[in-house]
């Protein structure tokens, strides 16, 4: 195993620590600097029925977990964008979950059930600000689309001391990135320290991957999906292929 090799999880949360954990379970180095934070807020449960109901991301679960069994039952048919936020539901109860075969919004609006959705209801459980396709989409195509929002994102601050173990004792260093915000507050913070470009960027899109080109990041690789095990996976095959 390479040992000048780091690895930076921006990760917020329970996800980003079982990230790192999940990363040393295979001798990878790395620390969790987490760039945004995850706030729930107050909402209010739709007092009216959806045909469908979609959630955004493990997140948009893991902040109404409670209210998950409740909510769902408000909808005839449960929709998650990846197999992170299926598996999220499904811990929470809820088994019958269909997930696209892309997991992002295209992938969605891809599926038989949006393609003609006019007179549809539809709820997207989301958080505050995201990208609008989805929305925008289903309701140029007739739908009745509602959204609710259950979190949002604040910055974190990353301390200077995880920037200075994340830049000493190693020569090869990678950042991960499962969102553009999180990858858009990474870069910020950097160019704010007047630090350099890691090496590598692994995202979980090929959209973060278009905007960490934009940003001027040049050896990046999509994993193909946000769960934690794309990322574990993606960077175990880097540094196998590397060290050939």
């Amino acid at each position: 195993m390479m040992n000048n090799f780091k690895v930076m999880v921006c990760r917020p949360g329970k996800a980003g620590e079982q990230l790192v954990k999940d990363l040393k379970e295979i001798n990878i180095k790395s620390q969790h600097g987490p760039t945004l934070g995850i706030n729930q807020i107050p909402f209010n449960l739709p007092d009216q029925p959806y045909d469908h109901m979609i959630f955004i991301s493990p997140t948009a679960v893991e902040s109404c977990v409670e209210l998950v069994p409740e909510l769902a039952s408000k909808a005839g048919k449960i929709y998650a964008v990846g197999s992170g936020t299926a598996k999220h539901l499904n811990d929470a109860g809820i088994n019958e979950v269909i997930v696209p075969e892309t997991f992002d919004s295209e992938g969605l609006l891809n599926l038989a059930e949006f393609k003609q959705p006019a007179g549809q209801r539809i709820l997207i459980v989301k958080g505050v600000g995201g990208r609008p396709l989805l929305e925008t989409t289903l309701k140029n195509r007739g739908a009745v689309c509602d959204t609710l929002d259950v979190y949002n994102r604040t910055p974190i601050e990353v301390s200077q001391d995880v920037w200075d173990c994340y830049w000493e004792g190693s020569t090869l260093r990678a950042v991960t990135a499962a969102s553009i915000e999180t990858l858009d507050a990474f870069d910020q913070q950097r160019r704010s320290a007047n630090n350099n470009y890691p090496d590598i960027v692994f995202v979980a899109s090929d959209r973060i991957a278009e905007a960490a080109a934009s940003l001027g990041y040049t050896d990046v690789i999509n994993v193909g999906g946000a769960a934690n095990h794309y990322f574990t996976t993606a960077i175990d095959s880097y540094i196998k292929a590397y060290t050939l």
